[in-house]
């Protein structure tokens, strides 16, 4: 988050939530100033040629987040990830 600042948002301004989707992989951080990084997954885990176009460094994750502010101010972060065991599993062929 820190290193967006400046760069997508101003210096100095306090971000309660910053999202960025689309990445194939699940990531949640907390600072202590209770702010909230999340990269969600996407729905894509099958083996496709652009997936494979230049390596599969990690296995994806496939799955969402919910976030709920309540009125509060409190945030909460529910993921709903597919277990890796129930993942379609790519398959490498000869062409």
């Amino acid at each position: 988050m820190q290193l967006a600042q400046g760069y997508w948002y101003e210096m100095g301004r306090q971000l309660d939530i910053l999202c960025r989707g689309h990445t194939h992989y699940f990531m949640h951080v907390e600072t202590g100033n209770d702010a909230h990084g999340i990269i969600n997954p996407s729905w894509k885990g099958s083996g496709d040629p652009f997936l494979f176009k230049n390596g599969m460094a990690f296995y994806p994750s496939i799955g969402s987040t919910k976030i709920t502010v309540e009125t509060s101010g409190k945030i909460l972060i529910d993921k709903h990830i597919l277990p890796y065991s129930l993942a379609p599993k790519p398959k490498v062929i000869d062409v």
